[in-house]
């Protein structure tokens, strides 16, 4: 609850991982509709949040000039708008992985649909 209350009233949220299995921390920022700077790992790159801002994870002076222009050009706080529309793609994958799913379940299991 505490990490998703200061996600919320933050400016952005940054992942800078040189390396890490699916990102708890980008899929929030992308449930929350939340501004994130993420590090250019493969994992991330395939997270692909709409709202997400790559930089080389090799390169800090990269990441530095990222949050300098975030920093005046962000709003802190709770974006009611961002967060219904996080909401409203979270449900939207959530519904078509349950869709995807089934459809596999059925084709494999012989069951008609």
């Amino acid at each position: 609850i505490d990490q998703i209350q200061l996600m919320r009233h933050s400016l952005a949220v940054i992942q800078p991982s040189l390396f890490e299995g699916w990102s708890s921390v980008v899929e929030d920022a992308r449930a929350l509709g939340k501004m994130i700077y993420m590090s250019d790992i493969p994992i991330h790159l395939e997270q692909n949040p709409p709202f997400g801002t790559y930089f080389d994870r090799n390169d800090s002076g990269e990441l530095a000039r990222l949050l300098a222009i975030g920093e005046q050009t962000l709003d802190s706080g709770v974006n009611v708008k961002r967060e219904a529309i996080g909401r409203k793609n979270n449900w939207d994958d959530m519904e078509r992985f349950g869709r995807e799913f089934l459809s596999i379940a059925q084709k494999n299991s012989g069951i008609a649909r």
